[in-house]
């Protein structure tokens, strides 16, 4: 029976192998069903394709994976996205079965495929005692700007990723507790949500189960490090990094070197200076003490020690001391404040100060305040701080996300004057 089954199908298809088999070209578009991920997430996705067209994933009994034979490349692929904008502030949540290193990607740029501007956090278990990682890809090139003391098994992770202003959260225990928190300030403008893959021989496979509003809760920072940055950015292997000091063991158990120096970290707005400011969470995963050795390492090299602030006030002092050393640091006391101290309140604080210092940045607002060029740079309907030729595109927020940080402004316990302050600086987002 098997035989005439077999027979049958051959006579259907042609057959263009010396060996009989069928070409991946005519069976590709059969295998991929991206539509039954529609009801799961309320949403299209759009596959990504190789250099011939072709798509480059596959729906399996276990979700969406990668056909490991579309893929060739060593350098990380997007496996899907989602065809339109998702928002700028948003979640993306997915089970992960990581084979290499794969996750979710948020404020995709650009085209479909292996893109070269997005956020991303990312599991990857072959890594050393780092097995949990965020990373910025901008113009090509790779930065680490987070990371989490642990080694994962090649099982089923249930991860989220979350990014509200400037504040990017990764968590693979399905948003419960974020593992690693970042401040970063290069990419604000909405953009796509997606899953990724890492291009190697064994992919990982997906579920998808959400895409919605950002979640807030966050852990809090144990000690501020300066580090230097080593690296070259051409890859993930070699991205663009802090200088750490390592203790590397071979583990017959896990098959792979142990570091009893990695810390878990984030970093704060690291905008390619030579050295990188980060916020440490959590000490060693197997040897307690490492986050006492990198303090030492640091202060060996000649660089700076801090403690996190304690409060507001106290983070403004920090923050100073920051902008002391990082001129091109546009994050405020709160990015700052919620980065280090965790609450929930302080989240639309942040989420204000940033969209106001980034278009501060973008506009010069200091300097044309007065100015004729000022002028020029408002909506003549709304008056919001705006470029003409760009309002109604990238480079301003959709109405319903100010509003919707509005409510959670009113919502939060801070003092009605904090209140009123970034009230005032999320309305004049608002466009007509």
């Amino acid at each position: 029976m098997t035989e005439i089954v077999i027979e049958a199908h051959r006579r259907k298809i042609p057959i263009d192998h010396p060996d009989g088999s069928i070409t991946k070209e005519k069976i590709a578009s059969e295998s991929i069903d991206i539509s039954k991920f529609v009801n799961t997430l309320g949403i299209n996705w759009v596959s990504a394709v190789d250099i011939l067209n072709v798509p480059t994933i596959a729906i399996s009994s276990e979700g969406l994976c990668i056909k490991a034979d579309d893929v060739t490349a060593t350098e990380p692929a997007i496996t899907c996205v989602t065809p339109t904008n998702v928002g700028v502030d948003v979640h993306i949540r997915s089970l992960v079965l990581p084979n290499d290193r794969g996750g979710l990607v948020l404020r995709v740029q650009g085209q479909l495929g292996d893109v070269n501007c997005y956020l991303g956090a990312y599991l990857s278990p072959p890594s050393s005692t780092e097995d949990h990682m965020v990373y910025r890809r901008y113009n090509g090139s790779w930065t680490k700007i987070a990371s989490e003391s642990v080694d994962l098994s090649r099982a089923w992770h249930d991860c989220v990723f979350s990014i509200s202003g400037s504040t990017l959260k990764s968590s693979r225990t399905g948003g419960d507790t974020f593992q690693i928190t970042v401040t970063d300030t290069y990419i604000s403008e909405d953009g796509r949500a997606g899953l990724r893959h890492s291009g190697s021989p064994d992919h990982p496979r997906f579920i998808p189960k959400s895409i919605g509003l950002p979640y807030t809760e966050l852990p809090k920072a144990r000690i501020i490090i300066e580090c230097e940055i080593e690296g070259s950015g051409k890859s993930t292997e070699d991205g663009i990094r802090p200088k750490m000091a390592t203790e590397l063991r071979f583990s017959k158990e896990l098959g792979k070197n142990i570091d009893f120096n990695t810390i878990t970290w984030g970093a704060f707005d690291y905008r390619n200076e030579n050295t990188m400011f980060m916020c440490v969470y959590r000490d060693n995963a197997y040897k307690e003490g490492a986050i006492e050795r990198q303090i030492e390492y640091a202060k060996s090299k000649g660089l700076k020690v801090l403690k996190p602030p304690k409060d507001i006030q106290d983070a403004k002092q920090v923050l100073l001391e920051l902008k002391r050393h990082k001129e091109e640091i546009i994050a405020g006391v709160h990015n700052l404040a919620y980065q280090c101290l965790g609450y929930s309140d302080l989240e639309p604080l942040a989420v204000a100060d940033f969209y106001d210092g980034y278009y501060q940045g973008i506009y010069n607002i200091k300097s044309l305040e007065k100015s004729e060029q000022f002028v020029k740079n408002l909506c003549p309907k709304c008056f919001s701080i705006t470029d003409k030729e760009t309002h109604c595109g990238e480079k301003t927020l959709p109405n319903a996300i100010i509003q919707y940080w509005l409510i959670k402004l009113d919502k939060s316990r801070v003092s009605s004057i904090e209140k009123e302050k970034h009230a005032k600086k999320l309305k004049r987002l608002i466009r007509c």
